[in-house]
This record gives structure tokens, C-alpha cells and sequence, in this order.
């Protein structure tokens, strides 16, 4: 069988656009270098040796007189 050249000349725009794309951040990291994102920080400012905190305070329950009416 052939290869079907509609979907030979659809590779090549892909390949071509994705190139320009390729060009364009790496242009747009020259001007604007990447910041460290909020994980990277959020590792950096973590102490190692101690796990994070895993319990939470737990909810009080409802003690309104709102609430006890709206149940009756």
C-alpha cells in the first residue's frame, strides 16, 4: 500500500508548527526566565526533618438555637 500524502503533508504543518512553537518559548525564556513555581518554594521553605502536620482541628458542632428549631 502507499502512503496516503494528505496525511504526509498534515505531518509536516505539525512538525512545522510545533517547531515555531519550540522557537517561540525559548525566545520567551530569554526575555522571561521561568520563576521558581509554589511547590519548589513551598519545598525550600519545609524544614526536612520534620513531616508536615497531618491532624486538623475538627469541626465543633452547632450548638444555635437556629439550628435545634429547624430540626423540629
Amino acid at each position: 500500500m502507499g502512503e496516503n500524502p494528505f496525511i504526509k503533508e498534515e505531518e509536516e504543518k505539525v512538525k512545522d508548527f510545533l517547531k515555531g512553537l519550540v522557537e517561540e518559548v525559548r525566545a520567551l525564556r530569554k526575555v522571561a526566565p521561568t520563576k521558581e513555581t509554589y511547590v519548589e518554594r513551598l519545598k525550600k521553605n519545609l524544614p526536612t526533618s520534620s513531616p508536615l502536620p497531618l491532624s486538623l482541628p475538627s469541626p465543633t458542632p452547632s450548638t444555635s438555637t437556629r439550628s435545634k428549631k429547624k430540626q423540629l
